[in-house]
């Protein structure tokens, strides 16, 4: 049994963050006041600004299941110790 390919969790949370600026444009506002805007230029560095704060199988949780649980957190932010602009991320 082959497992699926999963794209890495930064790629998701980067372009999680470029759907939400999208609507917010399409609305008419600005970001979010506790969005986390990286300023990074690339694609690639906006990957490497988010680290995995925990990690969680699906298992773990409920018994059963291939999935898992990942809280990222923008890596400047853990050296502040800021810790409110987290993204959850769920991959089966």
């Amino acid at each position: 049994m082959t497992q699926a390919q999963q794209e890495e969790v930064e790629i998701e949370v980067v372009d999680r963050g470029e759907a939400r600026r999208k609507r917010r444009a399409e609305c008419g506002e600005g970001p979010h006041p506790d969005a986390y805007e990286s300023g990074l230029a690339t694609r690639e560095e906006q990957e490497a600004a988010w680290k995995p704060l925990a990690q969680v199988s699906q298992a773990d949780l409920f018994a059963e299941g291939d999935g898992a649980l990942y809280r990222m957190v923008p890596r400047a932010d853990l050296a502040v110790p800021r810790f409110d602009r987290t993204e959850l991320v769920y991959q089966c």
